[in-house]
């Protein structure tokens, strides 16, 4: 029988790796990522970089893989149904006009994700990615709010997990799309700043500063994705958890200027 994952991507050869505990795995073919997606092995949410990349990126957010998820037809008794389904969800959503179709950010499992269109979410929903616990928010929202909270999703009647780890912050921090320079006694290096608070920030590396409780000196600058609002800062932070796929961590302020201070308040200002 011909493999027709492989049909899927075009000029398909081994140079993908994928991010897994802490280690890179591979070189994968693309369309073996594919299948290890399939078996469950590895999630969308999981990282993959490949030569030609600026960074290891979430295989949701990567092109090649977009619209590559499990497209064998239903039953051909299914589809009429399945289409008048879709249909009348599309019909009942509130019509809203947007200039952004990428506009809907994420907060599930203590990481920020996005932006999606409003399709994509839908999408996710749908084939349980994420459900009415996870946090949601876009521009014009004075907050995070849970998805099962928000009239937009609101047609396909969710329900909130009571056990979602999203539980474990109040108010999520606001997005922040920024490169951040980290450096304590032994490591220098860098990464992304996926979201901050007054309090504290999470940071996106494959360089792990240290365990929990390790201080570290962190300078946060703008790159091309930063909103104009935002002003460099700098502070020393202390690591309070490690995330789970040991590509980021989450800090607590320690210690910052006024100056530094001010320019949080300023930017959380501006995205109430």
């Amino acid at each position: 029988m011909e493999n027709t994952d492989s049909l899927k991507f075009k000029n398909d050869i081994p140079a993908w790796f994928v991010a897994k505990q802490g280690q890179s795995e591979g070189p994968y073919f693309a369309a073996e990522v594919f299948k290890k997606i399939q078996n469950n092995e590895i999630s969308w949410m999981d990282y993959i970089w490949k030569p030609g990349l600026s960074k290891w990126q979430r295989i949701c957010d990567v092109k090649e893989f977009q619209q590559k998820e499990d497209t064998s037809p239903p039953p051909l008794s299914q589809i009429k149904e399945i289409k008048q389904e879709i249909a009348n969800e599309r019909r009942m959503r509130p019509r809203v006009k947007s200039a952004h179709p990428m506009q809907w950010y994420l907060y599930h499992q203590e990481s920020q994700l996005g932006p999606f269109s409003e399709d994509e979410v839908f999408r996710f929903l749908r084939v349980g990615k994420i459900d009415g616990s996870t946090f949601a928010w876009r521009k014009g929202m004075k907050g995070w709010d849970r998805i099962s909270k928000i009239e937009l999703f609101s047609v396909l009647n969710l329900k909130a997990n009571k056990k979602t780890t999203s539980e474990k912050r109040i108010t999520p921090r606001q997005p922040l799309f920024a490169k951040v320079l980290l450096a304590n006694d032994r490591l220098v290096g860098e990464g992304i700043c996926r979201d901050v608070s007054l309090g504290g920030l999470q940071i996106l590396t494959d360089k792990i500063p240290g365990k929990v409780g390790t201080i570290i000196k962190i300078n946060v600058s703008p790159t091309q994705e930063t909103p104009k609002e935002f002003e460099s800062f700098v502070a020393t932070a202390i690591v309070v958890r490690i995330l789970e796929d040991q590509r980021g961590f989450s800090c607590r302020f320690e210690k910052m200027t006024t100056k530094s201070q001010k320019a949080i308040a300023h930017y959380l200002k501006t995205k109430k």
